[in-house]
């Protein structure tokens, strides 16, 4: 292959290719007394090892291969997994076209898009609270999609307006293999000053592939404010439907969410955060979102995140946080000690780029 590359180089240009690899080893705890109203609980030991090799055939067209190998450090998963990574890429002067694997970083908020997508392969479920799907079989585990996306994305990115429209086809980790996706649509306006956001974001799991007795289940989420990388002001809402055919009741939601990263200087980033929901004035209500932080489907929240970043050198950084918060698991219940979450996370980022 590099004999290839070399023999090609002159269709290329100086640089027509290079190997990267990139590293992420992490460790992510969860503890809390209430985890069966938000996450079964979970620790995360995990390394992710990802070379792949990138071809930029001029400006305009980019190419990269390779795969994303996951070693679990857990008590649950022994067995090393592979994650295909290949993508073509299109680049024009104010946008961006991707197939195949896709960047992820999509702008959503966290109440809609659980930030541990982020970071692991695959975000480990053990309840029908997190993903409430309890007529699937899984042979090894439940699972909803973490940080390897497949589909379609197009991005675009002028002065006053930035945005991202996508359709990630999720790969389900179930006995009968049924049509899985989500999509996405996200819009940042600035006007006079203000970052106008808008974000809509549907979720299915279904089709005809083999016959269940709930056909499809469908959650739709929506975001509308004020939203850039330093704060968030935005009104949420939800519809979550069990069973479209019906046969159980669907759910709406309403809520208000507010988050601002205070930076303090030498990488350190305080992150207070607030969560309402209409919860707690209709009881029917329920703001649910299925691939969101789930505790965010809670009437009341109130965190406190703090993170510090170390850059070690070119390529390689060391983050840790602490996240934090107070929270209401039902609109009846009274404040308590157990009602209090506490996650720790420590992770390892490097990647190295060499011409070949």
């Amino acid at each position: 292959m590099f004999l290839l590359l070399g023999l090609c180089r002159p269709l290329f240009g100086r640089e027509p290719a290079q190997i990267v690899i990139s590293n992420s080893a992490y460790a992510y705890n969860g503890e809390n007394g209430a985890w069966e109203q938000t996450r079964g609980t979970l620790t995360y030991f995990e390394d992710l090892l990802q070379p792949y090799l990138f071809v930029a055939l001029n400006e305009t067209l980019h190419f990269k291969a390779g795969a994303g190998l996951l070693l679990p450090f857990n008590q649950e998963q022994k067995i090393v997994e592979a994650y295909p990574y290949v993508q073509t890429k299109i680049n024009f002067e104010h946008s961006s076209f991707e197939i195949g694997s896709l960047e992820g970083r999509h702008n959503f908020p966290p109440p809609i898009l659980d930030p541990l997508v982020n970071l692991t392969p695959r975000i480990r479920v053990n309840n029908t609270t997190q993903v409430p799907i309890n007529y699937e079989t899984f042979p090894k585990g439940i699972f909803s999609h973490g940080l390897y996306e497949y589909g379609i994305s197009y991005r675009w990115f002028e002065e006053v307006v930035e945005g991202e429209i996508y359709i990630n086809w999720q790969l389900p980790d179930t006995t009968n293999h049924r049509e899985r996706f989500d999509a996405g649509l996200i819009n940042t306006y600035t006007w006079a000053g203000l970052p106008l956001y808008v974000g809509i974001h549907y979720w299915h799991n279904g089709g005809h592939e083999n016959p269940h007795p709930i056909e499809v289940t469908e959650n739709y989420t929506a975001a509308a404010g004020l939203r850039n990388k330093t704060f968030s002001v935005l009104y949420l809402a939800s519809y979550y439907l069990p069973n479209r055919s019906g046969g159980a009741p669907n759910t709406f939601g309403q809520a208000v969410y507010g988050e601002y990263n205070l930076e303090l200087g030498r990488q350190w980033v305080l992150t207070p955060s607030l969560f309402v929901s209409d919860e707690l004035i209709t009881k029917s209500h329920n703001y649910f979102s299925v691939e969101g932080d789930p505790f965010f489907r809670v009437p009341f929240y109130l965190g406190m995140n703090v993170h510090k970043t170390w850059p070690i050198f070119k390529g390689t950084d060391i983050k840790v946080g602490l996240v934090n918060g107070l929270f209401l698991p039902m609109a009846t219940s009274p404040f308590s000690s157990l009602n209090v979450r506490y996650d720790q996370m420590i992770k390892v980022d490097f990647k190295y780029a060499f011409d070949v």
